[in-house]
């Protein structure tokens, strides 16, 4: 009887704890995000409104920096590459349209959807890549990435031919990315509780290692 007691407090005490959970972290923000986006977008708020979100999205696009920069160095790479991409995405976007509403940036009024355009393409491009790669992660983190790059594409569309069609169906697509970011949260929420009941479905491509800690 005693060595049975002696083998559990050993056990109790050599059991890891658990890792920690970047992706979970970044997601929460990501969410975030992408909502208040997607309601500017949809016209849900006045869009005399939207500068009372830029403050939201500096804490968002700065913390997804943090918790890329934290899982970086603790060897998940491949989701602190994403949030060191999306969240100096957030923080750039924030800055260019607080810049642009005050007349920080010396761009004419003309030339203003453009410029906006060309910065949109420019971080697309990357997550477009990120999509293409996504094919070794869980199912999940491809269908996000493609709702992501289709919110934003079609953003691009929208501001750069003024189409005010394209920029509400750009809205409704990021408000079904954090509609999937919510999927997320309560997905490893109840992972966490010992209930594995909402899969995030298996990679495209199988590499080496498995899906990871997913």
């Amino acid at each position: 009887m005693m060595s049975e007691q002696i083998t559990s407090t050993q056990v109790r005490h050599t059991t890891p704890p658990p890792p920690a959970d970047a992706a979970a972290a970044g997601i929460s923000v990501f969410t975030v995000a992408v909502l208040l986006l997607g309601l500017q977008f949809t016209d849900a708020i006045p869009a005399t409104s939207g500068l009372a979100f830029i403050p939201m999205l500096f804490v968002c696009g700065l913390t997804q920096l943090i918790v890329g920069a934290i899982a970086v160095k603790g060897g998940d790479h491949v989701i602190g590459l994403f949030f060191c991409t999306f969240g100096p995405f957030l923080l750039s976007f924030a800055a260019l349209n607080v810049g642009l509403i005050h007349g920080w940036w010396p761009v004419p009024a003309t030339d203003l959807a453009h410029v906006q355009g060309a910065f949109l393409i420019g971080w697309t491009a990357v997550l477009s890549l990120w999509l293409l790669l996504s094919v070794v992660l869980p199912l999940f983190f491809s269908l996000l990435l493609l709702l992501i790059n289709g919110a934003l594409w079609t953003l691009v569309g929208g501001i750069w031919n003024s189409n005010a069609d394209l920029e509400k169906a750009s809205g409704w697509l990021l408000l079904a990315c954090a509609v999937g970011g919510g999927y997320f949260m309560a997905s490893r929420w109840l992972k966490w509780e010992g209930l594995d009941v909402l899969p995030l479905g298996r990679a495209l491509v199988r590499a080496r290692h498995g899906d990871g800690a997913f």
